[in-house]
């Protein structure tokens, strides 16, 4: 899993891809990475509306577009040896394709949340990414375009239950933060019952979280970690989000639920862990 040998850039030239070109160059040096970048186009449609058209100003088009992707390479990865794929096509079926012919082990692509009603969606193509793919993906903060944190300093690993597929998140989280020297915090959120719930479920709340606690600290001393634990009573994205503030995270890392087991109940859940973190997220 880390050191990640191959990234694929997700490109749009949106102020939020802008935004997280200096997290990019930074994984490529750290884990000396080769590096692709990516961008669909979609010509513009008059250029359908005559044959003669497409026959003419496609060329054109695709040269432009092929020199703009160039220019944005040498601008701001300078000194990184970078491929470019240009290929036209919805956006997440041009990734998805790529990450399929070139086998990267990374995929790194903001989300586009912008302004008081758009931070509570997720962009459809970041949405279908995280659906289709099997590698890892590392999302921006999903919020306006924020300064860089690099390098980590503090990394959260969130997890759900004791399972390989968390112990193999842990393990991830664990040599990421080693590498970069950064303090690490597992965390486990004890969900609340909702209202209909609030009676039958408040004599075991403490037993909950008891039992989380009692996780984290077997997981912690069984895999040998040097890590925080903090457990958190709360519906699981604000839970995350708010320990993840409190301990002035740079990066969270999750499990997407490959397996079928808690943890894949906990997958319905990335996407509004993703909107709402205040640091970009590593899903696994």
């Amino acid at each position: 899993m880390f050191p990640f040998r191959k990234i694929l850039f997700a490109v749009d030239f949106s102020p939020a891809c802008d935004a997280i070109v200096p997290h990019v160059a930074e994984m490529v040096r750290h884990s000396n990475a080769e590096l692709i970048l990516v961008h669909a186009f979609e010509p513009v449609s008059v250029m359908y509306s005559d044959p003669a058209n497409l026959v003419e100003f496609y060329p054109v088009f695709r040269k432009a577009v092929g020199d703009r992707i160039e220019k944005f390479a040498k601008e701001n990865f300078h000194g990184i040896t970078v491929e470019t794929i240009i290929k036209e096509g919805e956006a997440a079926e041009v990734v998805t394709a790529a990450l399929k012919s070139h086998g990267a082990d990374l995929i790194m692509m903001p989300t586009h949340g912008h302004g008081s009603f758009r931070k509570f969606l997720l962009g459809s193509v970041t949405a279908k990414v995280l659906h289709d793919v099997s590698c890892a993906v590392w999302t921006g903060i999903h919020d306006d375009p924020k300064p860089p944190a690099i390098p980590y300093r503090s990394i959260v690993c969130t997890i759900s239950s004791a399972s390989e597929e968390s112990r193999a998140v842990i393990m991830a989280a664990d040599s990421l933060a080693k590498s970069y020297r950064a303090k690490l915090t597992l965390v486990h959120v004890v969900e609340v019952a909702n209202a209909a719930w609030e009676v039958t479920m408040s004599e075991y709340r403490q037993e909950m979280i008891e039992a989380g606690e009692k996780m984290l600290a077997k997981l912690k001393q069984e895999m040998n970690l040097d890590a925080d634990l903090r457990v958190s009573e709360d519906m699981v994205s604000p839970g995350v989000s708010k320990i993840a503030k409190e301990v002035e995270a740079d990066l969270m890392i999750v499990g997407r639920g490959h397996s079928q087991d808690w943890m894949a109940r906990f997958t319905s859940r990335l996407y509004s862990i993703v909107r709402d973190a205040p640091c970009p997220v590593l899903s696994i």
